[in-house]
């Protein structure tokens, strides 16, 4: 039986907070706090984006909280497997849209990666690759893993 809902394409993409999504963190230069969020749903609409960090005055009401008028350059595709109750999400990043330069030198990322689950409309199921159990927001930055890229080797 087909457990993907129907709902799931048809949603209205204003909301993605209350739906089944995958939500990217990354802060790509380790101590200038500027993180970026990236958004999916299978709706293929439905990608949305925000970042944290560049707005510095403290009186700014967008102080401190992740800005939705950021626009980054980047795609989103979808795939559903609806036989097998799956689907599948393909972001392509720039680096450029995340303010770095592919030097192609190792380097050290901060972020995260979770999975919102709403199958059952009472109860959310979050699966978060790193965490705590003192987490109590998907986006906060001391749950943050670190992601290593090393050096293409020659050929």
């Amino acid at each position: 039986e087909n457990q993907l809902p129907q709902e799931l394409l048809k949603a209205p993409i204003e909301d993605l907070a209350k739906q089944d999504t995958i939500n990217l963190l990354f802060e790509p230069k380790t101590g200038n706090e500027i993180i970026y969020r990236f958004t999916v749903n299978p709706n293929q609409k439905s990608k949305q984006d925000a970042a944290k960090g560049f707005v510095k005055d403290p009186l700014d009401p967008r102080f401190g909280r992740f800005d939705p008028d950021w626009n980054g350059n980047w795609t989103y595709s979808t795939k559903l497997d609806v036989n097998n109750s799956k689907w599948v999400g393909f972001l392509t990043i720039p680096f450029k849209t995340l303010g770095i330069e592919n030097s192609g030198q190792a380097s050290l990322w901060r972020g995260n990666i979770s999975r919102v689950r709403t199958e059952n409309k009472d109860q959310l199921e979050i699966s978060q690759w790193s965490f705590n159990s003192s987490t109590k927001i998907l986006d906060d930055p001391n749950d943050f893993g670190e992601f290593h890229f090393k050096e293409p080797k020659e050929k």
